[in-house]
């Protein structure tokens, strides 16, 4: 009886069963101890531009062009093993440069999302001061870390209703949650 709680105390764990509760060999599934899951940690990120700035353009124009820029978004993850992640964006509600022009002028679209797993772009939504999802995906199989790479594009539609300067320059804030 002896070698096979030792048997079973090595093969759970931490087995806590007297002997005299079990028929020997039987492992209690109620006394194998659960996982612990661990915290998901978050490396970085880094933004590259860090200031989104458009140039303004004449909407009078032909052909009407929007001022538009890119930026990419990296960080990486650790300790999860496919949890889930989101990318989201928002802006104070008017440009520092351009007070006229509202944050709502700025379309944001998310053009790739590389890493993990299954990791992809929302639609195109409009700027906002909420933070408004774009990307989103799972975190890597093993828990050792997942790097993620997210480009997205800014537009500014303009338009003769905001007064701009012809350098309009944007501070917009991204929050990444993963789990």
């Amino acid at each position: 009886m002896l070698p096979t709680l030792l048997l079973s105390k090595f093969l759970t764990g931490m087995l806590l069963v007297p002997a005299s509760s079990q028929a020997p060999g039987k492992v209690s599934p109620a006394a194998i101890s659960k996982p612990v899951p661990q915290a998901t940690t978050i490396a970085g990120p880094t933004v590259t531009p860090a200031v989104i700035t458009f140039l303004a353009t004449d909407p009078d124009g032909s052909p009407v062009v929007s001022g538009s820029s890119g930026a990419v978004i990296s960080w990486s993850t650790a300790g999860s093993v496919l949890g889930a992640w989101t990318l989201k964006v928002n802006a104070p509600a008017t440009f520092g440069s351009c007070p006229t022009v509202p944050v709502s002028a700025v379309t944001v679209s998310c053009g790739s999302v590389t890493g993990g797993f299954g990791g992809a772009c929302s639609g195109n939504t409009s700027l906002s001061t909420t933070p408004t999802q774009v990307a989103g995906g799972t975190e890597g199989l093993l828990g050792f870390g997942s790097a993620f790479t997210v480009n997205l594009t800014f537009t500014l539609a303009d338009s003769w209703k905001y007064i701009a300067s012809s350098l309009c320059s944007l501070s917009v804030t991204y929050t990444i949650t993963a789990n």
